[in-house]
């Protein structure tokens, strides 16, 4: 659907009014729980990470080492120097108070939306409904998680590079130019640097610039849809001169496990999307029957198929539609790798997958404006603001729970006093805050609810090693050794508990192995130092 004429016009002049709105509701929804604690990554990444509070000289690591590296914790396979560079910039700024950095979260989702919105009536939409969808999309209970995590700066500047990337491929220009594929070159390297999820943005930039309407001959329309793969080709060559992996996920798995986690993906998030939901932080991954999961993949097929036949048809706002849906789609595919992987879900990921929804029924509803203007696409009209203002009320509450990480995930565990990922998550909380009494009995229902999560089980043994309780310590460590042999921690605590039940023998060996694979590890050298001790130096490891 290529825009009518004087749109941009009006839009220009309808731009002030609505931006002022987008930023009330925004200080409303948000603006009482700027306050709060550093929670979970954002105490290693942000908090205590020397780079940051290194000025040029830190800028040098974020851009050179990989993200945990950029720390001074051990290195990983990802690599975000754009959004790291952004928050060093604030740390130089605004010092150590978190509110300067959930501030800044705050306007980079207030630019996806205006964004968002800005593009959704470049392509023709109505005004109203366009910015209906964004503020609706600005309230979504999904998106407190990405705007009150301070390390949730990575999606939203994935996000923002990525809807400027595909505004420069939706332009409607006559054909492409050099600044413009420069500009989209730019973005996509800025989306790809800002996290590995948005590696799939050159596929979403080609439906894009491949469905567009316009004078645009197929072959000019081709060649820019090219420019983003170039800038994808950089970042990766940039990653290996660093010498930073990029593993393409569980390559292991067979087909058919993967469309079963795809399609597990794809229903947990589009139940949270559409149902105005917000699942726990940490929700352990679980997957569907498959039979359930190829049901999800069938009908997000289906509703594939109808956007093309749509669009194939020249359908009046079918692009808008196809590109709703391929965004759905492909945003998902990073988190169906990925999540089996780490375990558990995160609502971050439905933040992206769910702009594409919003994009699909903002143009499904535009196509069927004039059959339904009558009565229900009025009604509509009518609801839609209510929706927004019933919305705001559940996201100020979704708020409250990111001002303590004790909150956030006591939180988690009210929803699913079962699942184990959350039970960890809470137990880490209160043991940072009151120690391991407050945490061992939910660290031990943890292990209980996941007999194989190392994590759970080294933690264990970890808490019961502090409080003296060796015995009862020497079966939890010997299990999380022999899920994570190679975890220098986890063979800390078996030695610990091994000379603490009376067996130093044991205990040497586990310690050179662990000296082994990680030499300066300061739990294994200070067993090292108890036992090198005289026979009657006083005291417990």
């Amino acid at each position: 659907m290529t825009p009518e004429p004087g749109v941009a016009e009006t839009a220009r002049a309808r731009a002030g009014p609505a931006l002022a709105v987008l930023a009330g509701v925004l200080g409303v929804t948000f603006g009482p729980n700027l306050a709060g604690e550093w929670v979970w990554d954002d105490v290693y990444l942000v908090r205590d990470s020397p780079a940051l509070a290194r000025g040029l000289q830190g800028l040098g690591v974020l851009w050179t080492k990989d993200l945990w590296g950029g720390a001074e914790h051990a290195s990983t396979d990802l690599y975000h120097p754009v959004p790291m560079t952004l928050l060093a910039a604030i740390h130089q700024l605004a010092g150590a108070s978190i509110v300067p950095y959930r501030i800044v979260n705050v306007l980079l989702h207030g630019a996806i939306c205006a964004v968002f919105a800005a593009m959704l009536r470049r392509r023709g939409l109505p005004a109203a409904l366009s910015a209906g969808m964004a503020l609706l999309f600005a309230v979504h209970p999904l998106v407190t998680e990405p705007v009150l995590w301070v390390t949730g700066s990575h999606d939203l500047l994935g996000v923002l590079a990525s809807l400027v990337a595909v505004s420069l491929a939706v332009s409607g220009s006559a054909r492409p130019t050099a600044r413009r594929g420069a500009g989209l070159f730019v973005a996509t390297l800025a989306a790809c640097l800002s996290k590995e999820a948005y590696f799939v943005l050159p596929a979403l930039v080609a439906v894009a610039a491949l469905s567009v309407p316009g004078p645009s001959s197929p072959g000019a329309r081709f060649r820019f849809a090219v420019v983003p793969w170039l800038a994808l080709v950089a970042t990766l060559g940039l990653r290996r001169a660093l010498g930073i992996a990029t593993t393409p996920g569980r390559a292991t798995g067979t087909i058919a496990s993967h469309l079963v986690d795809y399609g597990t993906v794809v229903a947990h998030y589009g139940r949270a999307i559409l149902l105005f939901d917000e699942p726990a932080t940490t929700e352990s991954y679980r997957p569907l029957p498959a039979l359930a999961a190829f049901a999800v993949l069938g009908v997000l097929v289906l509703a594939a198929a109808v956007a093309l036949r749509s669009f194939l048809l020249r359908r009046e706002f079918a692009d808008v539609v196809l590109l709703g849906v391929a965004t759905f789609a492909v945003a998902l595919t990073p988190q169906a790798l990925a999540t089996p992987i780490i375990g558990m879900y995160g609502n971050r990921y439905g933040y992206f997958p769910m702009l594409g929804l919003f994009a699909a029924a903002s143009g499904l509803l535009a196509r069927h404006r004039a059959t339904l203007e009558v009565a229900p696409y009025r009604a509509f009209r009518a609801v839609l603001p209510l929706g927004i203002v019933a919305a705001v009320p559940f996201t100020l509450a979704s708020g409250r729970a990111w001002r303590t990480e004790v909150s956030l995930f006591e939180r988690d565990v009210a929803k699913d006093p079962h699942d184990a990922r959350s039970l960890y998550h809470y137990a880490h909380a209160l043991r940072v805050r009151s120690g391991c009494e407050a945490a061992l009995p939910y660290f031990a229902r943890s292990a209980v609810e996941d007999p194989g999560y190392a994590r759970a089980l080294h933690n264990v043994a970890g808490c019961l090693v502090t409080l003296h309780r060796f015995a009862e310590a020497l079966p939890f460590a010997e299990r999380a050794v022999e899920l994570q042999p190679d975890d220098p921690g986890a063979l800390v605590n078996l030695a610990a508990a091994e000379i603490g039940t009376g067996d130093p023998d044991s205990a040497r060996r586990v310690i050179d192995q662990a000296l082994r694979d990680a030499p300066r590890h300061e739990g294994a050298l200070r067993l090292q130092r108890f036992l090198a001790a005289p026979k009657n130096a006083p005291g417990a490891p």
